[in-house]
């Protein structure tokens, strides 16, 4: 979903009556772990090794136009919030292709993006995964979002 926001953000309206709707919908920086980012591939991925992955998450059965509509992806731009995203390399839930291919599309469209890999980590970070994901959260957040 922070993708999504992140790549998909507004600049306003400026005929807007209400003041809230003329200011910019973009937000200043994003920080996804383990993200999906093609939900077409993802379910893809699932099919092959979980048939029944539609009837445990309903919310992915999308036509395929919808899946597309859906995937951060696809909304790659120049405009785009500075990313960190966050992977561990054993995730057998969202396989870190996902994020990686986010983080090179980002690049190439010139975006500031950062990629982490959590040697050994699934899907899901505990314990010392959990505390390194969140420093780098949190290194990100401050660099990006304190006032200069």
């Amino acid at each position: 979903m922070s993708l999504l926001l992140g790549t998909t953000g507004d600049v306003g309206n400026s005929d807007a009556t209400e003041e809230f709707e003329r200011g910019s919908g973009r937000i200043a920086a994003v920080v996804a772990y383990f993200p999906p980012t093609d939900l077409q591939r993802f379910v893809e991925f699932h099919k092959k090794s979980n048939p029944d992955i539609l009837t445990q998450f309903p919310v992915l059965d999308l036509e395929t136009e919808q899946l597309r509509e859906f995937s951060p992806i696809n909304f790659i731009s120049s405009d785009d919030a500075p990313t960190l995203i966050i992977h561990g390399d054993q995730d057998p839930g969202v396989p870190i292709l996902e994020g990686e291919s986010m983080h090179q599309g980002l690049l190439k469209a010139g975006v500031e993006s950062k990629f982490v890999t959590i040697p050994g980590a699934g899907h899901g970070f505990e314990g010392k995964d959990a505390d390194l994901a969140l420093t780098e959260a949190m290194s990100w957040f401050e660099e990006h979002l304190a006032e200069k």
